[in-house]
């Protein structure tokens, strides 16, 4: 390879902010060791340290909301869910559980999809 020659990295595919937002409050999740029913930081100390806005942070939680991994109480924060309140908690089976982030990035496929359709 010469020095005229650039090394071109492959394109990245687009992911919508919410997307990555969910998947870093996820990850702080893990980092944090917070077990069900533990109180999570508020948006706005979710968008300071995720270096977004509340709007995204929002958006991240209502998804991870649907997919049972965290419960939003008005008016008294964001709690890790608990077992009754995960999709594939002993009440539902395994059924709906993503078991691992590939199922997590469908179902954010799956609402980039409706959302652009809408």
């Amino acid at each position: 390879m010469t020095r005229d020659e650039e090394v071109v990295a492959p394109p990245v595919p687009y992911r919508p902010g919410y997307e990555v937002v969910a998947e870093q409050i996820l990850r702080l999740i893990a980092e944090l060791e917070l077990r069900p029913g533990d109180r999570m930081p508020t948006e706005n100390e979710l968008a300071a340290r995720m270096g977004t806005s509340r709007t995204m942070v929002r958006e991240a939680v209502k998804i991870l909301s649907a997919i049972g991994r965290v419960r939003a109480h008005k008016g008294r924060g964001l709690y890790v869910s608990d077992d009754e309140g995960m999709l594939g908690g002993s009440r539902w089976g395994a059924f709906f559980l993503p078991t691992d982030l590939d199922h997590v990035y469908m179902l954010f496929e799956f609402r980039r999809i409706q959302e652009t359709a809408a």
